[in-house]
């Protein structure tokens, strides 16, 4: 029987380029750029899904895959319409830049939103015109990030939700499940040029809704049973310190004994 420890992760390399392919001249022309800029066979692996004769995977599980079997230090999960501007080296100082402001980092992008007002945006839009939010302190830490380029760290562990399928939202949903592990997020200035601006159609409100619902359930008030300890947990820092109180506790107890013990 053989026994190892572990210490240090050694990554086969540097990043893992994945993609989600439904038109493979595109995603040759976006693989090439990434040749041209220094993402070479000794830095970089790439992986892609093959949607182009039938959708074999959605976003959601089909990026879960790529995550899976990548083994480099940064994923890179990307459209197959985006062509770089920015080289290796310009992404490895973002990276670097990041980890110095904020060693918790987890999920890098080049667009997305930090509040209800405020969004950031670092990129060439499909028109070929430079789209960079003016006077904006990059990296700007942001709350979700948009799909067009998602950089993960690999040490980070994180995964896209198994009850959502589709292809819109799943930025949003890996931001929140990096933040809810203590995680943050951040828009960096590295640029390339995303040659759509989108299609919210009607698949995305459904999913919208289904995100909505999905976040509601995993944030709703509830106590938490442990072996040696009941908590409650919720949104408001005001009932947490109420129900987790002695008195607050007390009359949970009694109304489990009165109301509920028999079910």
């Amino acid at each position: 029987m053989i026994y190892k420890e572990i210490d240090a992760v050694v990554f086969l390399k540097k990043y893992a380029v994945c993609t989600l392919v439904t038109d493979m001249t595109e995603y040759k022309e976006m693989c090439d750029s990434f040749h041209e800029k220094g993402f070479t066979d000794l830095n970089t692996e790439f992986f892609y899904i093959d949607n182009t004769k039938t959708n074999k995977y959605e976003a959601f599980a089909g990026l879960n895959k790529l995550l899976t079997m990548a083994q480099s230090e940064f994923v890179i999960l990307c459209h197959q319409d985006i062509i770089l501007h920015d080289d290796e080296q310009k992404l490895s100082e973002c990276i670097n830049a990041v980890s110095q402001k904020d060693p918790d980092w987890a999920v890098l992008g080049n667009a997305g939103g930090r509040d209800f007002m405020r969004s950031f945006v670092y990129y060439i839009n499909q028109d070929k015109k430079t789209d960079i939010t003016p006077n904006a302190d990059f990296p700007v830490r942001v709350e979700c990030l948009d799909e067009n380029f998602i950089l993960v760290k690999k040490m980070a562990n994180l995964g896209f939700s198994h009850d959502l399928k589709g292809y819109h939202w799943y930025g949003a949903d890996l931001s929140v499940q990096a933040n809810r592990l203590g995680f943050s997020t951040y828009v960096i200035p590295f640029l390339l040029w995303h040659k759509s601006a989108g299609n919210p159609d009607k698949s995305f409100d459904i999913l919208k809704e289904q995100f909505i619902k999905k976040n509601a359930r995993a944030m709703r008030p509830r106590y938490i049973r442990a072996m040696f300890e009941q908590i409650f947990i919720s949104h408001s820092s005001f009932y947490n310190t109420i129900w987790n109180s002695k008195l607050g506790r007390w009359f949970t107890k009694k109304y489990w004994q009165v109301f509920r013990s028999k079910n």
